[in-house]
């Protein structure tokens, strides 16, 4: 007799994570986090702008009907404010004008500013010193500066955006954004066109991860845990989120690897406060996204893979008490109902990462990577809740060399 078997399928590598083929390889060593020796300007140049404490109105002119010459970097400020709101020279000139003399800089800053294209603010600072010269200028887009980005072929800004102005009260976070936005700079300057230019901030509908909506129109409704698609005898458990809740990073920056295919993005979150309690309900709100609904997302859906999360904190200190709050917190887990909980995956944990703000401005793209399991976990496995972190690179060494060696 002859019976044809065909064995069952082989059960999903839930595991398989491929931004996790690029994103946080184990190195050796831990991250620096101090550094000998002065520090780089970029972090000098933050230091000084957090003093600022005072935001002036925005000054500019209707500028004439006649445009000067634009050239491709003019182009590029205008589509820069549109995604940061208010920015420094210093900032303008390491994202743009990389090289350039501050000259240089703020003479093609001027000529945006006197043809209404650009607005400046004046600020005030703390304990403001005659040493400390003038305090620095800000720089916003105009009406008119979104209007002549969007008529340029190709646009330098999405015919889609409509101008907003400067939201009041942006001296409160100003710091915080100019952070983020420096150390996507940095970024850029290590991996160059790894990184593509598809990088989006809160201001941006794209920069925000609003939780999908799912159901016909009656029964429309916020993607919940239950109407996740997962694979046959797959369940999520442990997602301590009754309700999804938007991701609004501070930072969405796109990563692009043509060699395996693969395009994804880092998500940047910068903590400033050192208060890990501080971002608990972040942090589980990611672990929901990750573990859960992320891949419902109509753009990670397309990428086919989850993004990878960095909590840069501002020193080591800090991203370890930060990290002791994530493994906490951080608990969801998929797998097959009636397996034991080690061949769970905890996708949330594996995606998420631990940096000091000083190493990117050092060069360094390295961070702390959660172990596998959350403590409960491992205290059953191991007898042990002891925390270990990993040391790991956010990006593969071999790729900010290869930028370097391009110069």
């Amino acid at each position: 007799m002859h019976v044809d078997y065909e064995p069952p399928p082989q059960p999903p590598r839930l595991d398989d994570s491929p931004v996790r083929r690029v994103v946080g390889r184990r190195v050796p060593g831990a991250p620096r986090g101090h550094h000998d020796g002065p520090a780089p300007d970029s972090l000098r140049a933050l230091a000084f702008l957090d003093r600022i404490n005072e935001i002036g109105a925005p000054e500019q002119y209707p500028g004439a009907a006649t445009l000067p010459r634009l050239y491709d970097e003019d182009f590029a400020i205008l589509a820069l404010l549109d995604r940061a709101g208010l920015v420094p020279a210093t900032l303008i000139g390491r994202a743009v004008l990389p090289g350039r003399a501050p000259r240089t800089v703020s003479d093609r800053l001027t000529k945006l500013h006197r043809h209404g294209l650009i607005a400046q603010h004046h600020t005030g600072l703390r304990e403001h010193a005659s040493s400390d010269g003038r305090p620095p200028l800000l720089y916003s887009l105009t009406r008119r500066g979104m209007e002549v980005a969007q008529r340029r072929e190709p646009p330098a800004i999405s015919r889609r955006r409509e101008w907003r102005a400067i939201e009041q009260g942006r001296a409160l976070r100003l710091a915080h954004d100019l952070h983020a936005l420096a150390w996507g700079i940095e970024l850029h300057r290590l991996v160059g066109e790894a990184a593509t230019d598809h990088w989006r901030t809160p201001r941006y509908a794209t920069g925000r991860y609003p939780v999908p909506q799912v159901g016909t129109v009656r029964n429309r409704h916020p993607l919940t845990l239950t109407d996740i698609e997962l694979p046959y005898k797959q369940t999520i458990l442990d997602v301590d989120q009754t309700r999804f809740s938007e991701i609004k990073p501070d930072l969405s920056l796109e990563l692009r690897f043509p060699s395996i295919q693969l395009t994804f993005d880092m998500l940047l979150e910068v903590d400033l406060t050192s208060r890990p309690s501080y971002n608990r309900d972040k942090l589980i709100a990611y672990d929901a996204f990750l573990c859960g609904w992320s891949l419902a997302h109509p753009r990670y859906r397309a990428q086919g893979t989850r993004p990878a999360v960095v909590f840069v904190c501002s020193e080591a200190r800090a991203a370890l008490a930060l990290a002791r709050e994530a493994d906490a917190a951080m608990t969801g887990r998929i797998g097959a109902m009636g397996t034991g909980p080690e061949h769970w995956y905890h996708a949330g944990r594996d995606h998420v990462f631990f940096a000091v703000e000083a190493d990117v401005h050092h060069g360094e793209l390295t961070a702390l990577a959660l172990p596998a399991r959350p403590p409960g976990l491992r205290e059953r496995l191991t007898e042990s809740r002891d925390l270990e972190l990993e040391p790991v690179a956010l990006l593969p060494e071999q790729l900010i060399k290869a930028n370097r060696d391009r110069g």
